[in-house]
């Protein structure tokens, strides 16, 4: 026995308490609906962000790693206050530099 079978075998009976049942059992539907539609959202919005993720890491050819980037800085005081111009300088990363710990730097 359906839900609306149901129903109308309560309204034919003429039962006083038909309106509540109905109410309710609407309620109970509508609650469950609104749980699948969270959860749709839920998986739509992982979806979209594995999808985001996945653009990110196949987009990138590494580049900044083989052959340099573009590095923007500004001249910092004693202070640590900046002053003059944004400073650009591109770091070429093809070719080896001294080493930190090097005894001979």
């Amino acid at each position: 026995m359906n839900f609306s079978t149901a129903a109308r075998e309560i309204a034919a009976i003429g039962d006083p308490n038909f309106d509540r049942w109905i109410k309710n059992g609407c309620k109970k539907s509508r609650d469950r609906t609104a749980k699948l539609n969270e959860e749709a959202e839920k998986r739509e919005r992982q979806r979209l962000k594995d999808k985001e993720t996945e653009k990110i890491f196949k987009g990138d050819d590494w580049r900044e790693l083989t052959v340099g980037y573009t590095h923007r800085y500004y001249e910092v005081d004693r202070w640590g206050m900046r002053y003059g111009d944004e400073v650009t300088e591109f770091v070429k990363m093809d070719t080896p530099r001294k080493c930190s710990y090097s005894s001979q730097t």
